[in-house]
């Protein structure tokens, strides 16, 4: 008898293929309708066949996969059912692919009504570039649970002379900004305002805008920034404007003309935000600056800005400073600037006082900051500028304050100072 060998059986087919005669098109991975009026009974995502979402929503969940089908497919050259953005929008669409492009405009798009989808085919070819003299914001969503990913917006600065934004989210909430390359904007990359609540911020590149990257105003509550680059802009790479119960985390803001990330009070409180994981870098100001307080910090790395790593100021009280970076900036690690009740914890120091040598201080209270707590810090001057201070309470108003457990090495004058006469100071290694 032969002997079959396992690996010459031929391997069964099992791919699924989209029915017979059904008008569809492969875009990214997804079949989706080439004439929208029809409506099969199957669309097919990259797991395989599912029913319709219109008849049977919960097979999908049943099955597993992210369903997508689109009902428009805008392109220039005609290969789509329309060649303008705003055209899809008029006509109803809601799931709208873009293929790659330069789309110019010289009117908004507006997102008005909910759940519309953009989607283009990548963030690098697929373009929306306002027209010279537009003097338009790119975007705008004013309607709940819209989303806009893979597109690049070039606000065409140089050739406007209004202050205009890329995206523009006013009292929408749960909506998402995903993955877009935003450019250029005569004012804010992003600019979420007006109740805006629960909206995700994810994955996009904010480079070149005159005012900040990522801007949330008054009023904008529980939303999630994440994963976001934004730099060189004429701002803050990330500001947060009385905007409170944020999500700031494992974001890239460098070489921004103000603050990587700020967060800082209008008319009412901005509290309760996290800000976790990012990382602040060579920016002209801080790398995180907080002008209010009961705001959480913790795990950020801020690197080699031009003045201190981070200031917690003004109203900043009570704000939690836990587990961060703070290296080779060219003045002080960390100011505390007339702040009381702080928490600051388990952070570590290197290299700081930067610009110049016996000047600065790894961590300085000043201004009568009071009450607060730094323990468990490591600070170890760096081989070249030296702070003055490992820790410095400025003057005597500086006072109340514990100082404790912390290893404090390498400061040229001294490594811990303290001015207040009924500060604790125990327990550190100098």
């Amino acid at each position: 008898m032969k002997e079959i060998k396992p690996n010459s059986i031929p391997k069964p087919d099992f791919t699924p293929k989209p029915k017979q005669g059904l008008p569809f098109e492969n875009i990214g991975g997804n079949w989706i309708l080439k004439d929208p009026i029809q409506t099969p009974d199957y669309v097919q995502n990259k797991t395989g066949f599912r029913l319709d979402p219109t008849t049977l929503y919960s097979k999908i969940f049943a099955f597993g996969g992210n369903l997508t089908q689109y009902d428009a497919i805008v392109s220039q050259d005609g290969s789509g059912q329309y060649k303008t953005i705003q055209d899809a929008i008029a006509g109803g669409k809601k799931r709208i692919y873009i293929r790659s492009g330069e789309y110019l405009i010289t009117s908004t798009i507006a997102l008005a009504t909910t759940k519309i989808l953009l989607v283009g085919e990548n963030k690098n070819d697929t373009i929306i570039k306002v027209a010279d003299n537009a003097d338009i914001h790119a975007i705008t969503v004013t309607a709940n649970n819209c989303e806009i990913r893979d597109l690049k917006i070039d606000g065409n600065k140089s050739n406007q002379s209004s202050s205009v934004d890329g995206i523009q989210v006013n009292i929408a909430d749960e909506c998402t900004i995903n993955n877009c390359f935003i450019t250029s904007c005569k004012r804010r990359g992003i600019y979420v305002s007006g109740t805006s609540e629960k909206n995700n911020i994810i994955n996009n590149i904010l480079d070149s805008n005159d005012d900040s990257g990522i801007y949330l105003d008054v009023g904008s509550f529980n939303n999630i920034l994440t994963n976001n680059q934004s730099f060189s802009n004429g701002g803050y790479g990330i500001l947060l404007v009385s905007a409170s119960g944020n999500r700031v985390a494992n974001n890239l803001a460098f070489s921004n003309t103000k603050s990587g990330i700020g967060v800082v009070l209008n008319v009412q409180f901005s509290i309760n935000n996290i800000i976790v994981g990012n990382y602040c870098t060579t920016n002209t100001e801080y790398g995180i600056d907080c002008l209010i307080g009961k705001n959480i910090i913790t795990g950020n790395s801020v690197y080699a800005n031009t003045l201190s790593g981070m200031r917690i100021t003004d109203n900043g009280d009570y704000t939690t400073i836990n587990g961060n970076m703070f290296l080779d900036n060219q003045q002080h690690g960390l100011l505390l600037n007339g702040v009381d009740y702080c928490p600051v914890t388990g952070n570590m120091f290197r290299g700081n006082g930067a610009g110049t040598d016996d000047t600065y201080s790894d961590i300085l209270l000043n201004n009568t900051a009071t009450y607060n707590t730094i323990t468990g810090n490591n600070l170890i001057a760096g081989t070249g500028n030296k702070p003055k201070y490992g820790i410095r309470e400025d003057s005597s108003a500086d006072d109340y304050n514990i100082i404790s457990s912390n290893v404090a090495q390498g400061a040229v004058t001294t490594n811990i100072s303290i001015q207040g006469a009924n500060t604790i100071k125990s327990l550190n290694q100098e």
